[in-house]
């Protein structure tokens, strides 16, 4: 029906590739649409030469989409579709690049990875244990590396003690040099008045 519709519109190289994939669907369920058939030919017919290569063109963009779906029987027969085009046309480079489509469709087909995959998958396998080795490295030495903040903090807490040290020790009575307390009003030691006793209210 979409390629029918897209046949009266006058699309006829996309009507030709829906009434293609119509045509593969009835095979596998063993059953002949005549209709279906005779508008595959209608259109073939009024696309002529250039409408041929934007066919085969169609069909070569389809097949590479459902290689990469992993449709590789489906893909192959778009392939193998574009390639009898193209012959007709001869196109001698799009020959032989559907010719490498349909070995690399093959290939999956017969549970071989192409060698294009093979040597994707090595360079897949290389760069995750260099990245795991890098990673690696990288967490070692930010481990070794020392906490600056902690260390900032304890010298911090260090300087603090000391300067309170300092100050304790510095708190004498001015009058009798007896050691005395930052909030002591007077010394207990003379009884000389070290604050006005009116600030503590």
């Amino acid at each position: 029906q979409e390629g029918a519709a897209l046949y009266e519109s006058g699309n006829y190289a996309s009507a030709a590739s829906k009434l293609q994939e119509a045509q593969h669907l009835f095979q596998s369920i063993n059953v002949e649409n005549k209709e279906c058939t005779s508008l595959l030919q209608e259109c073939e017919m009024e696309m002529g030469g250039t409408g041929g290569r934007e066919h085969a063109d169609i069909l070569f963009s389809e097949g590479v989409t459902s290689f990469e779906k992993q449709q590789y029987e489906r893909a192959k027969a778009k392939f193998e579709e574009a390639l009898s085009l193209f012959t007709e046309l001869q196109d001698s480079e799009k020959v032989s690049v559907c010719n490498e489509w349909i070995i690399s469709c093959e290939e999956f087909l017969d549970g071989e990875s192409p060698r294009t995959f093979n040597v994707f998958l090595i360079g897949s396998i290389i760069i995750i244990m260099v990245s795991a080795v890098v990673g690696g490295l990288i967490y070692r030495l930010r481990m070794k590396k020392p906490d600056t903040q902690k260390i900032k903090k304890k010298e911090t807490k260090k300087r603090k003690e000391v300067k309170m040290e300092e100050k304790r020790k510095s708190m004498i009575c001015p009058y009798c040099k007896s050691e005395i307390e930052e909030d002591w009003v007077s010394c207990p030691h003379c009884g000389v008045k070290l604050k006005d006793d009116t600030l503590i209210y």
